[in-house]
């Protein structure tokens, strides 16, 4: 584990934790691994063995797991205003009962962040209740024990920044406005997309295509919102499809210097 000064413009100067898992590969893709909420660097754990084995017909890649800003071992921004990066009717239906049912933390979090965030860093049952509840809804079925659920919630506890500066970033993605998803643009970097049936929300594929260049998009019968943690060998297989020999982002690594994975 590493960490390393980063400048943000606007923001000064922010010490950024990362891992970094190199493959036996001389000619291995550079990838980086951004978990969400509430994730950090140890959901990539099971998902780093398989991406940097060296294996003779399929890519291999170096992996750089970063820990975003105020989560984990990453010190947290000190201005305001910091943000992330600034089937349909089945998928629908259960991304609308996500909303109406099961969305109470995202609106805490982006309108009341420092008040959850308090009673979150003042308790720690209170925090593993806050986060157990996620890690059991939001996966399909995954058997968690006692022991990854303590590291989990754990990472959070012992984090640098504390529970709040995690929960900070939803009311600063937002700023307070509902319609914040229509700021987001649209990317020529060539774009793939895991579905995965467990995950909070489900869109049309179709929509996808709004996001960027989309030239890979699989679907999956099992798994959820810590696709990597509970099904990383169909991830890795997904990235393998995408940028392996015949695959629609094959040979367009060269020209970037890092391509990314975002588990959010």
């Amino acid at each position: 584990m590493f960490t390393r000064d980063i400048h943000v413009d606007g923001f000064g100067t922010l010490n950024i934790h990362y891992v970094v898992q190199r493959s036996g590969t001389a000619h291995a893709i550079p990838l980086l691994f951004v978990h969400g909420w509430p994730g950090h660097f140890l959901e990539s754990r099971k998902l780093l063995p398989i991406l940097t084995a060296n294996l003779v017909d399929k890519p291999s890649f170096h992996v750089v797991v970063l820990s975003l800003p105020g989560y984990g071992f990453s010190e947290a921004p000190k201005r305001r205003g910091f943000a992330g990066a600034q089937q349909a009717q089945k998928a629908l239906a259960q991304t609308k009962r996500h909303f109406h049912e099961g969305s109470g933390y995202m609106i805490q979090q982006a309108t009341k962040p420092q008040t959850i965030g308090h009673c979150l860093a003042d308790s720690p049952v209170g925090l593993l209740a806050w986060i157990y509840e996620k890690l059991v809804n939001w996966s399909d079925g995954y058997p968690w024990t006692d022991d990854e659920v303590l590291e989990w919630v754990s990472i959070y506890w012992f984090s640098r920044a504390g529970p709040t500066a995690s929960a900070r970033m939803y009311y600063e993605m937002t700023g307070g406005n509902k319609n914040f998803f229509r700021g987001i643009r649209w990317r020529s970097v060539p774009l793939g997309i895991s579905h995965f049936p467990r995950e909070v929300a489900r869109l049309p594929k179709s929509w996808m295509r709004l996001l960027g260049n989309v030239v890979f998009q699989s679907d999956h019968d099992q798994g959820g919102h810590f696709a990597a943690y509970e099904q990383p060998e169909k991830l890795a297989d997904d990235l393998r499809r995408m940028f392996g020999a015949g695959g629609p982002a094959h040979g367009t690594f060269p020209e970037l210097k890092l391509m990314g994975c975002a588990c959010c």
